[in-house]
């Protein structure tokens, strides 16, 4: 919109050695949802990424960023009455590295803005180190934020106990969505 408004960025610091951080650009056209894969080198596994666009308008916005075998998957909507390119970034640890779940899981976002969270206790005490999230509906679904979350259910404040989504969804009706969160011991 015309108003200021605060933004909050995260940083996931990971003990590991031998990252990589591939990244592809790709151009979406006027009107339409585009999508970009970014693959990591074979001796590497993806375990986070994200999606960058171009350009100061509001118009053109992350429709996913997650978690794919092998990388990371983008998706921009171009509302703007132009071409435009984003680029979607990986970020690629060594497939050496022990102990790395990842945990998915999906549902239906009513109209307007909602959010889906998904922890890391699901599997044996471990701590997010990335995560991801999409939701469908062409230029009608968006993704309005993605970030680590602290449930409190470990004792202590520290954001990596999972992930959530935030959505925005434009349409009458329910849109499909999915979330990712990527858990290291």
């Amino acid at each position: 919109g015309g108003a200021p408004a605060t933004m909050t960025t995260y940083a996931i610091c990971a003990p590991f050695g031998g990252v990589v951080y591939p990244a592809r650009s790709k151009d979406v056209r006027s009107g339409t949802r585009e999508l970009s894969v970014v693959g990591c080198p074979r001796t590497h596994r993806g375990v986070g990424g994200g999606v960058r666009t171009i350009g100061t308008s509001t118009r053109t916005v992350v429709a996913e960023s997650s978690r794919r075998l092998g990388g990371w998957r983008g998706a921009v909507n171009n509302d703007l009455a132009k071409r435009t390119t984003f680029t979607t970034h990986a970020i690629c640890i060594r497939a050496s590295v022990i102990g790395a779940v990842t945990i998915t899981n999906g549902n239906q976002a009513p109209p307007g803005r909602s959010f889906l969270q998904q922890t890391c206790f699901t599997v044996d005490p471990t701590h997010a180190i990335s995560g991801g999230g999409s939701i469908d509906g062409g230029l009608q679904g968006e993704l309005a934020g993605l970030f680590p979350i602290d449930d409190g259910s470990d004792a202590d404040s520290v954001r990596d106990d999972g992930w959530q989504i935030e959505t925005n969804n434009q349409s009458s009706g329910n849109l499909s969505r999915g979330i990712s969160v990527n858990c290291y011991p």
